[in-house]
């Protein structure tokens, strides 16, 4: 496990927050433990986007990911629950991240 990923426990706690991805291309979806941990890996320093290791996938697609769950309230249940799993960074609802 790398830094900013979070571990098995952490995701059996999260997991349940997220929503069902449907892929709407035909392909399949993304997976949505790539998805927060490319989020993870690009906020507490603020990095651009383009910047995410190609190991989360496209860019792109992460922040699509952000934008929506953020959009969905997602960011508000995770900052609740982070912490009981030591996931003590995420970014508020209101907060604009482009």
């Amino acid at each position: 496990m790398k830094r900013h990923e979070v571990t098995d426990e952490q995701w059996e706690v999260l997991q349940p927050i997220l929503p069902k991805r449907i892929a709407l291309t035909g392909r399949r979806p993304s997976d949505p433990r790539l998805m927060l941990n490319g989020i993870l890996w690009i906020l507490p320093p603020g990095s651009p986007w383009r910047d995410l290791p190609e190991r989360f996938g496209p860019w792109q697609t992460v922040y699509d990911h952000f934008v929506t769950w953020r959009t969905m309230g997602v960011n508000d249940r995770i900052e609740h629950r982070g912490p009981c799993v030591g996931l003590s960074f995420w970014v508020p609802s209101g907060l604009s991240v482009t």
